[in-house]
This record gives C-alpha cells, sequence and structure tokens, in this order.
C-alpha cells in the first residue's frame, strides 16, 4: 500500500487452480518494486522478501497504464 501510486489500487484474487491462488495488485505507477536488506533496526523494505518467503511464484508485469505486482500461494500438494 505504501508503494502503490495513482488515484486507484486494484486488488485481485483469483484461484488458477486446485492448490493456488493468485493476488494481484495493480496501480498507476510503471516503477517496479525493488527487494530490500533492511538492517534488523529498520522498520521498512520487508515486503518483497515476506512475499518472496512465502510465494510460490511471483513477479511484476509492467503495461502502459501502470503494473501489477502479483503473486501466487499454493499449498503443499499444489505445483
Amino acid at each position: 500500500m505504501q508503494h502503490g501510486s495513482g488515484r486507484y489500487l486494484v486488488f485481485s484474487v483469483e484461484r488458477p487452480s486446485q492448490y493456488r491462488v493468485r493476488i494481484r495488485v495493480t496501480d498507476q505507477s510503471r516503477v517496479r518494486p525493488v527487494l530490500q536488506s533492511p538492517s534488523g533496526e529498520e522498520t521498512r523494505g520487508r515486503g518483497l522478501l515476506l512475499v518472496a518467503a512465502l510465494a510460490a511464484e511471483c513477479d511484476t508485469d509492467v503495461h502502459t497504464s501502470g503494473k501489477t505486482v502479483w503473486a501466487d500461494l499454493s499449498d503443499e500438494a499444489g505445483t
């Protein structure tokens, strides 16, 4: 939420397969998020680290009107 820009943020959740859920956040910025390495004292900069740790896959799609950051979550039985 902190780095979303523009007037609109769009959130969506879909189920592309039985064992997978895809979460998407779309905003009007074309700037890709950057994975950070914050120190232990930092109170910010861990969002993508958490997503990468929990997601089976994650990426950013840049398009003409902004970007979509997405992450696929799966259970142990999923692929």
